[in-house]
Formats: C-alpha cells, sequence, structure tokens
C-alpha cells in the first residue's frame, strides 16, 4: 500500500504534553525552593518571639505570616506535583497512541497490495481519523486505539475495563474522547463528512468504517449496533475484512484520493478558527 501522513496531530499533541510535562517538573523545582525558604522563615519568626510567647506558645503576626506563606507555598507545590502525574499519564496514553497508529499503519503498509492509497492523520470538519485506506473494495475510516481493556460496544454505550493479573477489573470507564463521543462515533462521524464531500464532487464510493484495538492485551468483550461495521481486536481479523474484492477502478482511487487530500489541506488551514466551505 502507498501511505501519505498527511498530518501528525497526535505526534504534535504528544510533543505538547512532553514540553508541559517538562515545564511542570521545572515549576515543581522552583517550588520545592519556596517551600524550603518558607518553612525557614517561619521557624526563624517562631524562634524570634519573645521567650514568654514562646513558652505559652503564643504566635505573633510575624509568625502568623509566616505560616500563611509556609501553607500557601506547600498548596502550590502540591497542584505542580499534581500537574506531573497528570501529564505523566497523558504522556503514557498518547505515546501509546501514537505508537499503535504508527505500527497498524506500518503493518496494513506491507500487507496491503500496492493499489492501495493509505492516509495517517485525514482532517475534515467532523475530526480527524486515525487511517483512511483507499482500495478496491471503496473507502475505509479507521479509529486506532492502543490500550490494553476489554471493549464493550452498545449502540451509543461504549466502554472498557482493564484487569490485573488475577482477573480482577482494575480500572474502568467511558470509551470516549474528550468531546464525548464514542470510539465508533470518532470514526463514523469523520466517515459522514468525508461522504458529504465526496457527494459534493460527485463522486460515489463506498465507505466503510472499523474501530481496531492493537494492544496485544486487549479484548472485545460484546459489540450490539455499535454504528461502525468493524470492532476487533485482531488487526489480522481487520485485514481480511479490508482485502474482499471490490469494483473501484484505479481512476476513481486517485480521484477520491486527491480528493482527500484537498479537503484535509482545506480543513488544515481552517484548524486554527471554524471550518467553513
Amino acid at each position: 500500500m502507498q501511505f501519505e501522513h498527511l498530518s501528525d496531530h497526535a505526534g504534535d499533541q504528544l510533543r505538547r504534553t512532553a514540553a508541559q510535562h517538562h515545564e511542570a517538573e521545572r515549576d515543581a523545582d522552583r517550588g520545592a525552593e519556596r517551600l524550603d525558604r518558607a518553612v525557614a522563615d517561619e521557624r526563624a519568626a517562631r524562634r524570634g518571639r519573645p521567650i514568654w510567647k514562646r513558652l505559652l506558645g503564643i504566635s505573633t503576626p510575624e509568625t502568623r505570616e509566616a505560616q500563611l506563606a509556609v501553607a500557601n507555598a506547600r498548596q502550590q507545590f502540591d497542584r505542580t506535583r499534581r500537574q506531573i502525574t497528570e501529564r505523566e499519564q497523558a504522556l503514557h496514553q498518547q505515546g501509546a497512541g501514537v505508537a499503535g497508529e504508527r505500527s497498524l499503519a506500518a503493518w496494513l503498509t506491507t500487507s496491503l497490495p500496492d493499489d492501495w492509497i493509505g492516509f495517517g492523520g485525514y482532517r475534515n470538519m467532523k475530526g480527524e481519523a486515525d487511517l483512511v485506506l483507499v482500495g478496491p473494495p471503496g473507502i475505509w475510516v479507521v479509529e486506532v486505539k492502543n490500550r490494553n481493556a476489554e471493549l464493550f460496544a452498545h449502540g451509543d454505550q461504549w466502554t472498557w475495563r482493564k484487569f490485573d493479573n488475577y482477573g480482577n477489573v482494575v480500572d474502568s470507564g467511558p470509551a470516549t474522547d474528550r468531546g464525548g463521543r464514542t470510539w465508533g462515533q470518532q470514526a463514523s462521524q469523520v466517515a459522514e463528512s468525508l461522504a458529504w464531500w465526496l457527494g459534493q464532487n460527485r463522486v460515489q464510493v463506498p465507505i466503510k468504517t472499523a474501530v481496531v484495538l492493537v494492544h496485544p492485551k486487549a479484548s472485545v468483550g460484546g459489540v450490539a449496533n455499535p454504528g461502525v461495521d468493524v470492532v476487533t481486536a485482531d488487526p489480522g481479523q481487520f485485514l481480511a475484512v479490508v482485502s474482499q474484492p471490490g469494483n473501484v477502478d484505479p481512476v476513481l482511487r486517485q480521484q477520491v484520493a486527491a480528493l482527500i487530500r484537498r479537503d484535509h489541506a482545506h480543513h488544515a488551514r481552517q484548524r486554527g478558527g471554524r471550518a467553513q466551505r
């Protein structure tokens, strides 16, 4: 398969998070120094009280001010440490996502014939697709997830859960993006917008959608009316489905590819504001 990276949004996001993590670590170092100074000042203020106030445990305006400074410094330091933890988690998740997308794209590039065209990072008015594949059967819009979890997809209710080595559920949550879209909706909405764009250019090509889990320990626990054509934790199964014969001729495939590039370029320019046609 011929493959083109239209954008590297996931990689850009990962680099931004890494920079934010580095800045948070620097803030934490500065915060630790401020806390140390505030603690030292508070001790000095306590020692500076008259001896009778020290014996009776009576505070002074200076000690109260110093104690407040310690509390504020500790609160700020704790907040920065939480930011570091959150960004470490984001780095892990985003890094896994980038690795998953790239590994599946690389594998499909060597597994699909040269008459296929693949795109990474295609963006339109409904969002961004991890992969778009154009071949003889038509178009596939693919959402890739590199999550060690069991997925359940029932209509618009998508959830995941994670197990420990003893089979106990240790974590769970909604299988959605930050906007509340399910993983399936991420693919289907981009596909709907692409279908509209092709229709505007009088091109009719079958479009199908898939959510593919690529983590070696991922699984699919149950699927019912998921709103996409394929939900699988087996990339080999996805390849078998995609590789079905079709009658979209090479000229039409090139036309579709050109329209995808044009559509992406338009929305990449509009990324800073509301996309308009």
